[in-house]
């Protein structure tokens, strides 16, 4: 609600300094980037690991949910993602398509049921695991 975009250009050789836990994301396209984070304590007040993994893991899920529709509708998935999460309600239904819609939906299930499998495998897992796939992506819907 309150956090707001800040945009940096990082040039060979700087560094960027972020304070602890503050979210991010950078991107690099045209060269080769190493990142690290590093946090030597815990700030008063901070999560426990074991919430900080839930939380990266369920962004991971929505990470790859967003990239399997993006894969299939280009620079329509906007439009597929908001006749998803709102049906026949969405302003977009009409100009998109029940079989791009349908594979659309179909992609979201293969996403949820490969985040799953990786996340099984992981220590502490994740609770949502035990969901359907459906249930998955049903959720993440009703998020965006």
């Amino acid at each position: 609600k309150d956090a707001r975009l800040r945009e940096v250009i990082v040039g060979p050789g700087d560094v960027l300094y972020l304070p602890a836990w503050w979210w991010h994301q950078f991107e690099q396209p045209f060269e080769d980037t190493a990142a690290l984070n590093l946090w030597s304590r815990d700030r008063a007040g901070a999560p426990s690991s074991h919430m900080r993994d839930m939380i990266v893991r369920e962004h991971i899920l929505a990470d790859q949910l967003e990239e399997s529709v993006a894969q299939r509708s280009g620079k329509g998935a906007g439009l597929v993602f908001d006749t998803l999460a709102n049906g026949g309600n969405s302003a977009y239904h009409a100009a998109v398509d029940d079989d791009k819609l349908k594979k659309a939906e179909n992609a979201m299930l293969h996403a949820a049921n490969v985040w799953q499998n990786e996340i099984s495998e992981l220590p502490g897992r994740h609770p949502n695991i035990r969901q359907s796939a459906a249930k998955l992506v049903e959720e993440y819907l009703g998020r965006t």
